[in-house]
């Protein structure tokens, strides 16, 4: 499903009754931390974007996505925290979270990475 460059600063709560959604692209809007927690719901997500916004942190309903997702895309936020809890994502291949504000990473879970963009981090 693909909600991207819409302006949306808030998400629909029946979004997480999309049970067998496997790819979510909400890139290019106005969305802060503040998502429903019932989207950790979405057990079969197994791509999901998040590029763009105006994110300052991983949204906590991403670490109840652990079973399946694969991509994670977090570019072009504002995300200043370090992504230690991202290692019990045991499937993720492919983590963007370039041109972000964060000033380390995680050697624990970039291990298990096929691909991780990391340019232009804040030293």
């Amino acid at each position: 499903m693909n909600v991207s460059n819409n302006q949306l600063t808030s998400l629909p709560l029946g979004l997480s009754l999309l049970s067998k959604l496997k790819t979510l692209n909400l890139s290019s809007n106005k969305l802060t931390d503040n998502f429903p927690i019932s989207l950790g719901k979405l057990s079969k997500l197994k791509k999901l974007y998040l590029d763009h916004n105006e994110l300052s942190d991983v949204p906590l309903f991403v670490m109840q996505l652990s079973r399946e997702l694969s991509v994670l895309s977090m570019s072009h936020n504002q995300i200043n925290t370090t992504l230690d809890g991202l290692n019990r994502m045991e499937r993720l291949r492919h983590l963007n979270v370039s041109d972000n504000k964060m000033n380390r990473a995680s050697a624990v879970w970039t291990v298990l990475l096929r691909k991780l963009q990391l340019n232009r981090w804040v030293a």
